[in-house]
């Protein structure tokens, strides 16, 4: 098994129901790999080490066919290993998002998604952006911040 961090491995990024329902491995490529990597270390196991609780990836890497399948954005950091949907227990996701807010970690991107789980994203841009996701008369709509229900 291949380590990314200290608590986080490559199989937790390219797990996938949607993929094995369909039979299909879900392969990261040597860059993803690489993306995957600094994600987790910048990211991920600052957080894990800060919160000292179990964070789960329930949507990591996606290859484009994955991304399309699930209805994820055409130019989702998904597709670079660049993101991941996480959730922490002992923690809401808006509480989640808050404290990787707090912690002042260098993501790109943080999105509490749906009041279900945190999207938090680390690339070279760094862009710090915080939002909220929502869906709005049938479409998903991003607030600026992070917007309780």
């Amino acid at each position: 098994m291949t380590r990314l961090s200290k608590d986080f491995l490559l199989h937790e990024f390219t797990r996938s129901q949607q993929a094995a329902r369909l039979g299909r491995a879900i392969v990261a490529e040597p860059e993803i790999v690489e993306a995957l990597t600094k994600l987790c270390i910048n990211v991920l196991q600052p957080l894990r080490d800060a919160i000292g609780t179990t964070i789960t990836v329930t949507s990591g890497y996606r290859p484009a066919w994955l991304n399309l399948m699930v209805g994820g954005s055409a130019t989702s950091q998904h597709m670079k290993g660049e993101a991941a949907d996480i959730v922490a227990a002992g923690y809401t996701p808006l509480q989640l998002c808050r404290e990787i807010a707090m912690l002042d970690l260098p993501f790109d991107q943080l999105i509490l998604e749906f009041d279900e789980w945190s999207h938090v994203s680390f690339s070279d841009r760094k862009r710090g952006q915080i939002l909220t996701a929502r869906v709005v008369n049938g479409e998903t709509v991003y607030l600026k911040g992070l917007v309780p229900a």
